[in-house]
């Protein structure tokens, strides 16, 4: 759950149409650099066996076993395959590009910000964040990529969430789609005994519309165990993105979350907004500013605390 991701990703403008970029004529060291460094990234998000707890430090007595799923094996295995081939076959190894005549394109973002936000919910403590997004995208509009985030929470002792996703995504007309695959997960953290785990697995349907200069979007997320053991979660969100004059752009979105098991979350069934302006500065570098902010209660919020509450946010987005 990223709503600093979110932004980040509306505005990359990550589609099944990237820009192609002029190739360098220097590949040789720096390919290769880039190639152990990406496939080190994949195989620390697939293969990694994470120990983790519940956010609520009181429930205890959860299943304790590992997590298996087929996507872990996709993004240890093929991912690391798939971008072998492409950065072999690269003329450069510059990101956002379209590499060679594979017909597939690898992008990355790198975010900097007051505090990572996920569904209105602080994941740093409202400290500064980093982040990296890398996106490889065939021409089918099939992809796989990795989220990383600097990250901490009151009473756990990690410090980063490390994220691998496969997808699809299209555009017929005016009309978008992207639906993906998310394995979360959450490093350097040692479980105590007994307790549950806080990585888990997500699925992502997103759906927009473009009027311009509106785009309306719709989005879907569905886990059958969320994080901390809390069974089923249900995430809806709805907005809109405004192109304005001299290149500002406003965002817009409004979310609810229903949890099977909030308590073992430490939140209630929440919704969340936020509103954002955004415009380039120099380059690929992207700033915009916004108000985020929740319905939860400082008495609800994990027990009191300073997580949930309304405040603005600064972000840095810059894409290669």
């Amino acid at each position: 759950m990223h709503d600093l991701r979110e932004w980040s990703f509306q505005s990359s403008g990550l589609s099944t149409k990237h820009r192609p970029r002029a190739h360098s004529r220097n590949k040789g060291n720096v390919r290769c650099a880039i190639l152990h460094a990406v496939i080190k990234l994949f195989r620390d998000v697939g293969l990694h066996r994470v120990r983790v707890r519940t956010r609520s430090a009181n429930v205890v007595g959860a299943a304790d076993s590992e997590l298996c799923v087929p996507v872990c094996f996709l993004l240890a295995v093929v991912g690391p395959a798939m971008l072998g081939v492409a950065f072999l076959l690269l003329d450069t190894p510059a990101s956002g590009a379209t590499l060679g005549n594979t017909g597939l394109t690898l992008t990355s973002i790198v975010n900097g910000a007051t505090e990572y936000s996920a569904r209105g919910l602080s994941q740093s403590e409202e400290s500064p964040a980093t982040q990296a997004i890398f996106d490889l995208a065939t021409r089918s509009g099939v992809y796989i990529g990795t989220f990383t985030s600097t990250a901490k929470y009151q009473g756990l002792d990690y410090t980063m969430e490390n994220d691998g996703y496969i997808g699809y995504r299209f555009k017929i007309g005016q009309f978008s789609a992207d639906s993906q695959i998310l394995y979360a997960n959450f490093s350097s953290y040692s479980r105590p005994l007994r307790a549950s785990r806080l990585d888990y697995l997500e699925s992502r349907t997103e759906l927009t519309y473009d009027l311009n200069p509106v785009t309306l979007a719709f989005a879907f997320w569905y886990s059958p165990n969320f994080s901390g053991h809390s069974g089923a979660a249900y995430y809806f969100q709805g907005g809109a993105d405004v192109k304005l004059p001299y290149q500002f752009k406003f965002s817009a979105r409004v979310g609810h979350e229903q949890l099977a098991i909030p308590a073992n979350f430490g939140f209630p069934d929440w919704m969340n907004w936020n509103i954002s302006f955004g415009h380039p500065i120099y380059g690929p570098l992207v700033g915009s500013i916004g108000l985020i902010g929740t319905n939860i209660s400082r008495q609800d919020c994990a027990g009191g605390q300073n997580l949930c509450q309304n405040r603005l946010l600064v972000l840095l987005t810059a894409k290669f």
